[in-house]
């Protein structure tokens, strides 16, 4: 592809990505065009929001960067970019494409050979510039960046770190983590009691709201425990989320007189996003964010895909 563009690069990634898109186009955008969702809600909103974003990943944008999980294509707007993309894939084939795997996994339809899933070994400047160039293979240019693009972009990132240290270290954060957990614990009995009130599952699942920092979701002895602490009330240093999947045990009242087995642990730090949004974050990797409605809704995922393998598991043994 060659001539002009309205954008060099489009990128298509689930929410939960969303800041490594931003750090991603933060690296490039004084070079190229680029299309980020989060960047043009009000002027996709302005017109035909469905039409005008696949509008893009058809036939405005040169290269396309997918962030690819497994979960990708499900949701309401990557369900509408796969469609476009997939449309497009045939016609020009995979050099459209920079399919960057974040999960190991890929879309069937697109070649295992493309797939770059390095961003472990060379980190967000190599996903950049394998972009980068991609765009020059299409024939775009790649413009020089100026000192001037260069000291804004340091300084945008500069401000947005002493702004979060900032708050961070602030009485307002832990209020704001107070406020946050007490959203997350209604968001998970709301979607418990939608999953009971649908008569799809054998068992009732069960909510328990324990001394204000700890909920529990349970049935057919699976069980899914969220626990906030802190130590300090004016900084988030020493606090976190922990997320527990385990099974088994058995319980009188609280006390567990068997202990359950431990089948996945989490843990996560309130944080912002590139958007100052405030959400969970991962310790571990520190680029898988999450708000509360997204946690609450893989929580519940989580808990549904356990029952389902253990009835499956039974049915077959």
């Amino acid at each position: 592809m060659s001539g002009d563009c309205k954008y060099d690069v489009a990128f298509s990634f689930l929410q939960r990505d969303e800041q490594l898109a931003i750090d991603i186009t933060d690296r490039i955008q004084n070079r190229v065009k680029v299309f980020i969702y989060s960047e043009q809600q009000k002027e996709l909103i302005a017109n035909d929001g469905v039409d005008a974003f696949s509008q893009v990943f058809k036939q405005e944008a040169r290269v396309v960067v997918i962030l690819f999980r497994e979960t990708w294509g499900t949701t309401k707007w990557t369900r509408v970019e796969e469609t476009a993309i997939k449309s497009r894939h045939l016609e020009e084939g995979p050099k459209l494409l920079v399919v960057a795997s974040l999960d190991g996994k890929h879309p069937v339809w697109y070649p295992d050979t493309w797939i770059w899933g390095d961003l472990e070994r060379y980190g967000i400047d190599g996903l950049a510039s394998v972009i980068e160039t991609k765009v020059r293979q299409r024939g775009g240019e790649v413009r020089s960046e100026s000192i001037t693009d260069y000291a804004a972009a340091a300084e945008r990132q500069m401000t947005f770190a002493s702004d979060r240290r900032t708050w961070r270290n602030s009485e307002e954060a832990i209020q704001d983590a107070v406020k946050e957990v007490d959203t997350l614990f209604t968001l998970l009995n709301q979607a418990r009691e939608q999953v009971s009130r649908s008569g799809h599952l054998q068992t009732q699942l069960q909510f328990q709201k324990r001394y204000g920092s700890t909920a529990v979701v349970s049935g057919w002895n699976v069980r899914f425990s969220v626990s906030w602490g802190h130590t300090y009330v004016n900084t988030l240093d020493m606090s976190g989320l922990r997320i527990v999947m385990s099974e088994g045990g058995r319980f009188l009242g609280d006390m567990a007189v068997v202990q359950p087995q431990e089948i996945a642990t989490v843990d996560y730090d309130l944080d912002w996003d590139g958007g100052r949004r405030i959400g969970w974050r991962e310790k571990a990797r520190g680029k898988s964010f999450y708000t509360s409605v997204q946690l609450s809704d893989f929580g519940m995922r989580r808990i549904l895909n356990r029952l389902r393998d253990r009835a499956v598991g039974d049915s077959n043994s």
